[in-house]
C-alpha cells in the first residue's frame, strides 16, 4: 500500500528507495519536471470542466433545494414513514382480508399435501407398519419359520431407512419423492420398537423350547437357527448344552433318590430282625434256588431280601440307562457345538473366525460337563455302595439288606458289576477325552474291590454258622453221608465263581459274553483264597460241634416232615451224630474238598 500513489498511506520515500533505487539523479530530476507539467495540466482541464458546467451546477443545487422544501412542507418525514404510512396501512389491510379468505383453503391444503404424504408412506411401507400384527400372528400359530422371514426382511428395511445399508432397489427419483424425515423416523422407531419387544418373547419361547429335554436334535438345531436369525444376545447353542446337562444331573438324582427311597420302604417293610437263625433260613433257601434266581418272576420275589437285591439291580440299571441314553448324545451335540456346527451362519467371515478362536474354550467347558456327568454318575453310586471305604471291617456296608446271605449278594453283586460293566463298554464306543473316560474305569475298579470284600465276607459268615443248616437226613445217592455236604458244595462252589466272575470282568470288549481271557489282580486272588480256606475251615470246625451239641432244628415247622425224611436216624443220640460226622468229614477230605480245590485252581490258574 506504502507504493501505491492513490494510496493515502503513499510514501515517498519508501518508493523512492524500492521502485527507483537504481535510477540516477538526472532521470530523478527529469522524471519530476514531468510530473509537475501533467499535475498542471489535469488542474487546468479541470478548471475548464467548471468553467463550463457552473449554470449546470448551479441549477441543479437549486432543484435539489427546491424539492427537498416541498417534501418537507408536505410531512413527507420520518414520523409519517416519509409519505409511505397510508399505502401501507392500505396493504396490510389487504394482506389481512387474504389470510381470512385464502388462509383457510391454504392450510386444508397444507394438511391434504401431509395425509398424502403420510398415505404414501404408509403405502410404501406398509409391511413394516405390518410387521408387528404378522408377527403376533405368525407366533400364535407357531409358524416360526414365517415369522423369522418376516422379521428378517423387516430389519433389512429398517436399517435401509436409518442409513445403515443402502438402497440398491430405489432410483434417485424414488428417493426424493419419498424423502425420510426425522418424524418419519421417529414412527418407523416406534414401530420397531414394537417388533422387539414381540421379538424378544418370541425369544423366550425357543428358549423354553430348547430347554425342552425331551425334544429331538433335529428340532433342537433348527430352533437353534431360529434364535441365531432373531440376533439372540444369548449364544442359543451353549444354553442348549448348559440346559442339557443341567437336566441329565437333575434326573440322574431324581432317579436315584427314587431308587433309593424305594429301597429304603422295602427295607422299613420287613419286621424280620437281624439274626443268625433267620440269615440261615435264607440261606437254606437260597441254596435251593441257585440254579432258578435269574429265571424268578415277580411273583415268586416274596422274599425281603430278594426284593432289597432286585430293587438295587434295578437302581444300577436305572442309572446306567440313563447315562447310556443321555450321555451319548450330550457328547455328539457337544462335538457338534465345538466344531461350530450352531454357529450363526448370518455371521461374517471376520465373526467366524472368531468363534473358530474360542474352540479350545469350547472343548474344556464340553469336557468339564461331560465329566461331571460321569463324575455325577460315579459319585452317587459310590456312596450307595460306600465304595469310599477300602475294607470291611466289622460291620457290613449299608446297601446289604437285613439278614444278607451270600447266595442272594453272589448273584445279585455280580448282576451289579456286570451292568456296570456293559455301561462302561458302550460308553467307551462314543470315544470321550481319557480323563472324562477314567472316571468310570475308576468306579468300576472300586466297585470290583468292594464286591469281593463283601462277597468274601459273606461267604466266611455264612460258613461259620452253616451247621445250623444240617438236618440228618443223607443223601438220596450216597446214604453214608448227609444232604449237608451236598448244599456246602453247592454254597461254596457258587461263592467261588461269583468271586471269580467279579475279579474276572473287564471293561474292555463288545459283551459279557465275548470277554477274552484276562489276568486276575494277585491281590484279589489272595482275598479269595483267604476265603476259600477259612471258610472251609470254619465249616469243618461246625461239623465238629454238630456231633457233641444237642440238635435244635433250625425251623420247627418244616420237623415233622424232617422226622420222616430220617426213618431210623435219632438225632439226639451222641453216637449217631458222631458216626455220621466222621463219616461226613471222611468225604469231605476225600471227595467234597478235593473238587472244591480243583475248581479253584483251573479258575485262578
Amino acid at each position: 500500500a506504502t507504493l501505491m500513489i492513490t494510496n493515502k498511506k503513499f510514501q515517498p520515500r519508501h518508493f523512492l528507495l524500492q521502485v527507483h533505487q537504481n535510477t540516477n539523479y538526472n532521470e530523478l530530476v527529469q522524471g519530476e519536471e514531468k510530473l509537475r507539467r501533467g499535475v498542471d495540466q489535469k488542474a487546468e482541464a479541470l478548471k475548464n470542466l467548471v468553467h463550463q458546467n457552473f449554470d449546470r451546477f448551479v441549477s441543479a443545487k437549486n432543484t435539489i433545494d427546491h424539492v427537498y422544501d416541498e417534501m418537507k412542507s408536505k410531512q413527507l418525514n420520518k414520523q409519517q414513514e416519509y409519505g409511505t404510512i397510508d399505502i401501507q396501512t392500505a396493504l396490510e389491510a389487504a394482506n389481512n382480508r387474504a389470510e381470512q379468505i385464502y388462509g383457510p383453503v391454504v392450510e386444508r391444503r397444507q394438511k391434504v399435501e401431509k395425509v398424502k404424504s403420510t398415505l404414501n408412506m404408509l403405502q410404501r411401507y406398509r409391511f413394516l407398519f405390518n410387521l408387528p400384527s404378522s408377527l403376533l400372528e405368525s407366533i400364535k400359530q407357531t409358524k416360526y419359520e414365517a415369522a423369522i422371514r418376516d422379521y428378517k426382511k423387516g430389519k433389512y428395511l429398517y436399517q435401509v431407512l436409518k442409513g445403515d445399508l443402502d438402497s440398491t432397489d430405489m432410483s434417485d427419483t424414488d428417493q426424493k419423492e419419498n424423502r425420510i424425515t426425522d418424524l418419519h423416523l421417529k414412527v418407523f422407531d416406534k414401530v420397531w420398537a414394537e417388533v422387539g419387544k414381540i421379538v424378544s418373547e418370541l425369544q423366550n419361547v425357543l428358549l423354553r423350547m430348547l430347554a425342552d429335554p425331551w425334544r429331538s436334535m433335529e428340532e433342537q438345531e433348527k430352533t437353534i437357527n431360529f434364535l441365531f436369525d432373531l440376533d439372540t444376545a444369548e449364544d442359543p447353542a451353549w444354553f442348549y448344552l448348559d440346559s442339557q446337562h443341567q437336566w441329565i444331573t437333575g434326573l440322574m438324582k431324581e432317579t436315584f433318590d427314587a431308587a433309593t427311597q424305594k429301597i429304603q420302604q422295602l427295607k422299613s417293610e420287613d419286621p424280620v430282625e437281624e439274626s443268625v437263625t433267620q440269615r440261615s433260613l435264607c440261606l437254606k433257601r437260597a441254596i435251593g434256588q441257585i440254579h432258578s434266581i435269574k429265571e424268578m418272576s415277580e411273583e415268586n420275589l416274596m422274599d425281603a431280601e430278594l426284593q432289597v437285591w432286585r430293587a438295587t439291580s434295578d437302581l444300577v440299571k436305572s442309572l446306567s440307562s440313563l447315562l447310556l441314553r443321555c450321555l451319548p448324545d450330550f457328547w455328539r451335540l457337544s462335538k457338534a457345538f465345538i466344531e461350530g456346527k450352531f454357529a450363526n451362519k448370518a455371521a461374517g467371515p471376520s465373526v467366524r473366525r472368531r468363534r473358530q478362536g474360542m474352540d479350545m474354550n469350547k472343548v474344556d467347558q464340553c469336557q468339564r460337563m461331560s465329566r461331571d456327568i460321569i463324575k455325577q454318575y460315579a459319585t452317587l453310586l459310590s456312596d450307595y455302595f460306600s465304595l469310599h471305604q477300602e475294607h470291611i471291617k466289622d460291620n457290613m456296608p449299608s446297601f446289604l439288606p437285613s439278614n444278607a446271605n451270600s447266595i442272594y449278594a453272589s448273584e445279585y453283586l455280580t448282576l451289579v458289576i456286570g451292568d456296570l460293566a456293559t455301561c462302561v463298554n458302550d460308553i467307551s464306543g462314543i470315544n470321550l477325552a481319557g480323563e472324562i473316560f477314567s472316571g468310570l474305569t475308576d468306579l468300576m475298579e472300586r466297585a470290583r474291590s468292594k464286591f469281593i470284600d463283601v462277597v468274601c465276607k459273606c461267604w466266611e459268615r455264612d460258613a461259620k454258622t452253616f451247621y445250623m443248616l444240617e438236618e440228618w437226613v443223607v443223601d438220596a445217592q450216597n446214604p453214608h453221608i448227609t444232604t449237608l455236604l451236598k448244599r456246602y458244595y453247592d454254597f461254596h462252589k457258587f461263592c467261588a465263581r461269583s468271586a471269580h466272575k467279579i475279579a474276572s470282568l473287564t471293561a474292555v470288549s463288545s459283551g459279557m459274553d465275548d470277554q477274552t481271557k484276562t489276568t486276575i489282580s494277585p491281590i484279589y486272588i489272595e482275598k479269595i483264597r483267604g476265603s476259600f480256606l477259612e471258610s472251609t475251615y470254619t465249616f469243618l470246625d461246625g461239623l465238629v460241634q454238630l456231633a457233641f451239641t444237642n440238635y435244635t432244628p433250625l425251623n420247627e415247622k418244616e420237623e415233622l416232615i424232617l422226622a420222616k425224611k430220617r426213618e431210623n436216624i435219632d438225632v439226639h443220640s451222641m453216637d449217631i451224630r458222631i458216626l455220621l460226622t466222621v463219616s461226613n468229614l471222611e468225604h469231605m477230605r476225600g471227595s467234597v474238598i478235593k473238587k472244591l480245590i480243583d475248581l479253584f485252581e483251573v479258575a485262578f490258574n
